[in-house]
């Protein structure tokens, strides 16, 4: 399985990796909450296409530190990592429902997630210092 779309929930745009990629906002959420070393097929098509699309790959420089498990079945993955010029970024990863609840998404977001055809979603944490919750679910979905 491959990356073949992303979809933003805040902008509604599609990228579609197969008739046009182009680097999104997405895709960055979604290689900060796979692993740094991705050995399943998803996250390194995940990782091999920031690497290609993204102007200033910022992995070198950026520090985990710290990944778990939130509750759930499967978990939710999270990641925090500090980035030199942004500062602490939180990505989490997991099932579909799992996320959106999770990311206290509005109803109208979540009924557009799910009735569509993501398969992964991803969320990111913004504000100072990752104390706000103010959170944008952002969703994946991949062609075997």
């Amino acid at each position: 399985m491959q990356v073949a779309r992303t979809w933003d929930a805040e902008t509604q745009k599609v990228t579609d990796f197969n008739a046009h990629p182009e680097y999104s906002p997405v895709l960055e959420y979604a290689m900060w909450s796979s692993e740094r070393s991705p050995f399943d097929p998803m996250e390194t098509s995940i990782h091999q296409w920031y690497s290609t699309l993204a102007q200033n790959d910022e992995r070198t420089g950026a520090t985990m530190l710290k990944d778990f498990p939130l509750a759930g079945s499967p978990p939710v993955m999270t990641h925090l990592f500090d980035l030199p010029d942004r500062g602490i970024i939180t990505a989490i990863k997991g099932g579909l429902e799992t996320v959106l609840k999770r990311s206290h998404v509005s109803a109208t977001i979540e009924a557009e997630a799910m009735g569509g055809e993501q398969e992964i979603c991803f969320a990111r944490v913004s504000g100072p210092g990752c104390g706000q919750r103010n959170l944008e679910s952002r969703s994946i979905t991949g062609k075997a």
